[in-house]
């Protein structure tokens, strides 16, 4: 496989996740505050039992909707984390891993803000500069730990390669010697 089908295949998920984002930012304020409302029972169901002994309506609602709120932007995070990693690793094709990193935080960003754009002709829905912050965030948190892993990797490598050039063993840390013999 050549390397263009190989860069083109890669972007796929990073289109497919582009593309639910999209769908999702597209429903209005009902149907957003809807799926946020599916969560938050199942939280206050299994998960905070305790909630479901409160009372008094104002209390009740300010729960609900503190609930609803971090289930939102919990979302956005967990989203552009998996947008962030998907599209760090799509662009393997830049060597420097440093401008690689910031590509992605620049595509996932840039993005996020087109999205946020997209929202506010939404009936209901609106353009929230925290919610790009918070995007952000995720994909930095996402492309960071693809890079870690990327580093990890060439440094695994190296060690081996070393060991490989001085004919001592290496154990790559699952007790699993590789003695090199001459």
């Amino acid at each position: 496989m050549n390397r263009k089908t190989k860069l083109l295949l890669g972007l796929i998920p990073v289109l497919l996740v582009f593309v639910v984002i999209f769908i999702f930012s597209s429903f209005d304020a009902s149907g957003s505050s809807s799926q946020s409302g599916v969560i938050v029972k199942f939280l206050k169901k299994y998960i905070f039992t305790d909630l479901n002994d409160i009372k008094n309506k104002h209390d009740i609602k300010l729960v609900n909707d503190t609930l609803a709120f971090a289930v939102r932007k919990t979302a956005h995070f967990s989203v552009y984390m998996l947008l962030g990693g998907l599209t760090f690793a799509s662009m393997w094709i830049i060597n420097n891993k440093k401008l690689r990193y910031l590509a992605a935080l620049a595509i996932c960003a840039g993005y996020a803000a087109t999205d946020e754009f997209h929202q506010s002709f939404v009936p209901g829905r609106s353009c929230e500069l925290r919610d790009v912050m918070i995007d952000s965030c995720g994909a930095a948190i996402g492309a960071g730990v693809c890079l870690v892993i990327v580093l990890l990797l060439e440094l695994r490598q190296i060690k081996k390669s070393m060991a490989a050039q001085t004919g001592e063993s290496y154990n790559d840390g699952n007790n699993n010697s590789n003695e090199m013999r001459g």
